[in-house]
C-alpha cells in the first residue's frame, strides 16, 4: 500500500534542499509552493492534474515562458516530473518526487540557527522595544490628549453655566477620564466642550407634573 506524504517532513525536506541548491532562484521556489499546495488539494496523489493558468497566479508568475522554463527546470533538478499535454486540450499533469531523509541535516541547521540566535540576542537590539517612531507618534497622542484634557472643575463650570445640573457634568467627566479622553476609545478628544455639548444633546430629563394644588409636594415625607 502506498504510503502517503508527510506534509510537514516534505516541506522541511524541501527547505533544506532549497538552501542546498544554488541553482534555485525565487520563481523555482515560488513555483514549487504553489505546486505542493495544488498537490495537498489532490490528497497527494502522483500524477496529478493542475491548471497553469491558477498556478501563475498562485506563485505571482506573469510570463507563461517563464513559467514552462522553470517547470522544465524543475523537473530537469529533480524535484518534479512534467507531462506536457501532446494535443491541445489536454490537462497538464504535475507529479512531484519525494526527497531523501535529510533529518540528520536538519538537525545540523537547527543546531546552527539556535547558535546564530544565542549570538546574536548578546548583540543586537531588543527588537521587543518600540521604534523612535512609534514612540514619537505616541508622545505626540499623549501630549495632545493631555492638552485637551479639562478638570473636574472646569466641567462643572460649564455645565452649569449650561444649566445642566452638577450630576451631569460629573457623570461626564468620569467616563471621558476613565476612558483616558479618547473618543469611542481611539481618537483624542481635541474640543472637549464639544464633547460635552453632545452629552447635554442626549441628557433626558423626567417630565414635570402639572399640579393646579396650591401646596407644594414634600418629597421628604415616606409614601
Amino acid at each position: 500500500m502506498k504510503s502517503t506524504p508527510n506534509f510537514i517532513r516534505h516541506l522541511l525536506d524541501f527547505f533544506v534542499q532549497s538552501d542546498l541548491d544554488s541553482e534555485l532562484r525565487p520563481t523555482h521556489i515560488s513555483l514549487y509552493m504553489s505546486l505542493f499546495r495544488w498537490w495537498n488539494e489532490f490528497r497527494f496523489q502522483n500524477p496529478f492534474r493542475i491548471n497553469p493558468k491558477l498556478i501563475m497566479q498562485s506563485s505571482k508568475i506573469s510570463s507563461r515562458v517563464c513559467f514552462r522554463k522553470s517547470l522544465s527546470q524543475l523537473e530537469e533538478w529533480g524535484y518534479i516530473k512534467y507531462f506536457q499535454p501532446e494535443n491541445p486540450g489536454e490537462a497538464t499533469m504535475i507529479s512531484i518526487i519525494g526527497f531523501p531523509c535529510f533529518e540528520g541535516m536538519l538537525n545540523n541547521v537547527r543546531d546552527e540557527i539556535e547558535d546564530m540566535t544565542q549570538k546574536s540576542a548578546r548583540n543586537l537590539p531588543d527588537f521587543c522595544e518600540k521604534s523612535t517612531h512609534i514612540n514619537k507618534i505616541q508622545t505626540e497622542i499623549k501630549v495632545e490628549i493631555e492638552k485637551n484634557t479639562p478638570t473636574a472643575f472646569a466641567v462643572s463650570a460649564y455645565f452649569t453655566s449650561m444649566s445642566y445640573p452638577e450630576s451631569e457634568a460629573k457623570k461626564f467627566f468620569s467616563h471621558y477620564e476613565a476612558n483616558g479622553w479618547l473618543q469611542n476609545g481611539k481618537v483624542p478628544i481635541t474640543n472637549w466642550k464639544a464633547a460635552a455639548d453632545k452629552w447635554m444633546l442626549n441628557v433626558k430629563f423626567p417630565k414635570k407634573r402639572n399640579d393646579d394644588s396650591s401646596t407644594s409636594q414634600d418629597y421628604g415625607t415616606p409614601l
